[in-house]
């Protein structure tokens, strides 16, 4: 045992070692650090959005509790609230999820489409667009529920 310490406590072999253990964790960094960069980077773009979309949840309930007003002015106050719909954050984010996780950007792709559809359709208020609204806002809340069921 002494001689095994000895012969490995020698500058020579020693700072071998210490090198070959530096190299050594240099190199898993390497491998590893992008992965984990990336993961991060994919999670507060989700939060982000995820932030987003509650927003615009809570901007479409507004839009349906209206109590208080006469019902001629009803709908001309939801659409003003459906106007409000931001998607900044999805302008912003959309292309660089879709690059780094794609699996991720699909089901926010069809939320998000429908989103800017009933932004779209509000900002051209006819007697049509009232029934599409209605259709769409429906088929939103489903979606919503469905991606964040807990809420």
């Amino acid at each position: 045992m002494e001689l095994f310490l000895t012969e490995t406590l020698k500058p020579s072999i020693f700072w071998s070692a210490i090198s070959a253990l530096g190299t050594m964790l240099a190199v898993c960094i390497a491998i590893f650090l992008p992965s984990i960069q990336k993961r991060y980077k994919v999670k507060k773009m989700t939060q982000l959005i995820n932030l987003e979309l509650s927003e615009c949840m809570e901007n479409i309930i507004r839009s349906e509790q209206l109590d208080g007003l006469p019902d001629q002015a009803k709908p001309s106050a939801r659409v003003e609230f459906l106007k409000r719909i931001k998607l900044d954050i999805w302008d912003a984010h959309s292309h660089s999820l879709l690059a780094e996780s794609p699996d991720r950007f699909l089901p926010y792709r069809d939320i998000f489409g429908l989103l800017l559809h009933i932004k779209n359709t509000a900002s051209q208020p006819s007697k049509e667009a009232f029934a599409i609204l209605d259709y769409d806002v429906k088929s939103f809340k489903e979606k919503y529920e469905k991606m964040f069921p807990n809420e």
